[in-house]
């Protein structure tokens, strides 16, 4: 049985034909993940020895350079000044410290992260975790509209969550426009094969 729909209708309906050739079908498993810090790329700026803080320069969100003065705090020993210096280059995203308090020596007064990159940790069902392995591809896609990114699974958990009974699997992705915030939630597909097709 055949079916004819005249030009002008299927031009209103937006129809379109075109002649089947060769493609190539993915076989995808979407998941969801959440987009966290790269904690190869996390520091804590602390002071060598404890007592008074006299400076606290830098604020939530401030770009800070490797080597720069965070903090001057006054020693309890020897009551000299003491600079803290950013161990690396980013931004502040933690700030535990404020002009006039007593801290100890070894104490956290500022996180600092390198945004450059940061981990898309992925949530895989039980039921799927056998289909994964490194090196796969996988789209992840944010909610604000934008355009799409892809990325290769770097790491796969030996451990999985008792509680949700998923396999924790990340992809680290290039984040140099800051455009993938920590904390966020996105959705992704993991290509799981490729077939070409006549």
């Amino acid at each position: 049985m055949q079916t004819t729909i005249p030009a002008q209708a299927a031009e209103r309906a937006g129809l379109k034909t075109s002649v089947a050739g060769p493609a190539l079908i993915h076989s995808t498993l979407p998941v969801y993940g959440q987009i966290k810090l790269n904690a190869d790329r996390v520091a804590r700026a602390v002071p060598r020895f404890g007592g008074i803080v006299r400076e606290a320069r830098m604020s939530l969100g401030d770009t800070v350079m490797a080597g720069e003065i965070v903090a001057v705090v006054e020693s309890n020993q020897t009551l000299v000044n003491i600079e803290v210096t950013a161990p690396l280059a980013g931004l502040v995203v933690d700030r535990n410290v404020s002009a006039g308090e007593t801290v100890g020596e070894g104490a956290t007064l500022y996180t600092i992260a390198d945004l450059s990159d940061v981990w898309v940790d992925l949530n895989v069902p039980k039921r799927d975790q056998a289909k994964v392995q490194l090196g796969q591809t996988v789209t992840i896609y944010a909610d604000d509209g934008g355009p799409a990114t892809s990325g290769t699974i770097s790491w796969i958990s030996p451990i999985s969550s008792a509680e949700a009974q998923t396999l924790a699997v990340r992809v680290v992705l290039n984040n140099a426009d800051r455009r993938w915030r920590p904390g966020l939630f996105v959705k992704a597909e993991i290509t799981l094969s490729e077939v070409t097709v006549p």
